[in-house]
């Protein structure tokens, strides 16, 4: 256990020496206290006592004109270290998360509180065992991914200040392994910040003339070939590798959001093993889906959300909607976009997706040469 704190600890280091260079930097401590939710029935008697965490974190404020200090009130750039103690020592332990997050103002006022969101890797000490820890019903890897969601109020003190705030964490595997009902903590905290006082205060330009210019609006065709695997359940522990291709298009409205819709076809022969009904086996494992969906866009990256249907499918049990969330990452230069993302059924994830896209039809603009600009 300790040589896994240590390589935590030296991935911080290796990550935070790339990270805000030139900006005025942050280290933050905080302390949370909260509770296991028991979201099932069957989650109950996991519930031993309160649940407490201890957050380190460093945050950088970016240096000057860019999509995100343009678009966003004083937004800062962090990664953070997350210790939980769930409140259940034996059959769930303790927890922990390694996470990169963006916090922004959601108003212009003094005291106006920032949204901070973020997603990572995370550690569960106990999952679940068939043999040693058959009672641990909500996840069953040590390996998970973590997702962190706060709001947070803050009161300046000089190059320090005080925060406060209500988070919530979860933990999950996607369906890797089963069980997967999945770690949810609800917080209350509080902590203190000290900032770098070599740096003056950096004035950044809020909302600048050429991010409402449309020629800089993404408009593209993106193809999509994704990837994953799932565990039905504990009953079928063969691991399925399932994929989809996808297309989309995607038209920027505004300098922060765009809208998509587009079409996925799964290859997801999992669901073969998941029940034996359906008027054609031989199809089960095909899925076809329509989407609309948004994005919200931060520099180069992005965070999206999409609402599928199934418009055709030989498989019933989950309905006939589906939902997509995740990040991507996109190289204006080459066209080709990263993705991770997870597939879901009204929060009940099915499988965890890596996928690489590529954007083959953009918008152009012209430079003050008359030439064409593809960086878009």
């Amino acid at each position: 256990m300790k040589k896994r704190y240590v390589i935590s600890v030296l991935a911080v280091l290796t990550v935070t020496t790339g990270l805000g260079q030139g900006a005025r930097r942050y280290i933050a401590a905080a302390y949370g206290s909260g509770f296991l939710v028991a979201h099932r029935s069957s989650m109950r008697h996991l519930i031993q006592g309160h649940s407490s965490t201890f957050e380190l974190s460093y945050l950088s404020e970016p240096t000057g004109v860019s999509h995100l200090s343009t678009n966003y009130t004083k937004p800062v750039n962090g990664l953070s270290f997350l210790y939980l103690n769930t409140g259940n020592p034996k059959q769930i332990g303790h927890c922990f998360g390694l996470y990169p997050n963006i916090r922004f103002k959601l108003g212009l006022g003094k005291f106006a509180p920032r949204l901070k969101f973020g997603g990572g890797i995370g550690y569960v000490q106990k999952p679940f065992d068939q043999v040693t820890n058959n009672k641990n019903v909500t996840i069953g890897t040590h390996i998970n991914s973590i997702i962190n969601v706060a709001i947070e109020g803050e009161v300046s003190i000089k190059l320090q200040f005080i925060k406060y705030g209500i988070a919530i964490t979860h933990f999950s595997n996607a369906s890797f392994n089963s069980p997967n009902l999945g770690i949810n903590i609800p917080t209350v905290y509080v902590g203190f910040a000290v900032g770098n006082p070599a740096n003056e205060k950096l004035e950044i330009p809020n909302h600048t003339n050429y991010t409402n210019d449309e020629s800089l609006f993404i408009r593209a065709h993106e193809v999509f070939l994704f990837g994953g695997a799932r565990q039905v359940s504990l009953h079928h522990p063969k691991k399925y590798l399932v994929g989809s291709l996808g297309f989309q298009y995607l038209h920027q409205f505004s300098p922060k959001f765009a809208w998509c819709s587009g079409i996925d076809v799964f290859a997801n022969p999992s669901l073969l093993a998941a029940t034996e009904s359906g008027s054609n086996p031989n199809l089960m494992s095909l899925q076809i889906g329509g989407f609309g969906g948004l994005e919200l866009k931060f520099n180069d990256n992005s965070v999206f959300l999409q609402q599928g249907v199934y418009l055709l499918s030989e498989y019933k049990e989950n309905g006939p909607l589906y939902q997509k969330i995740g990040y991507r990452k996109r190289f204006a230069k080459t066209g080709i976009v990263a993705s991770f993302g997870i597939k879901t059924h009204f929060g009940i994830a099915e499988y965890m997706e890596l996928g690489i896209g590529y954007r083959f039809i953009q918008n152009t603009k012209k430079d003050k040469n008359g030439k064409q600009d593809e960086s878009m």
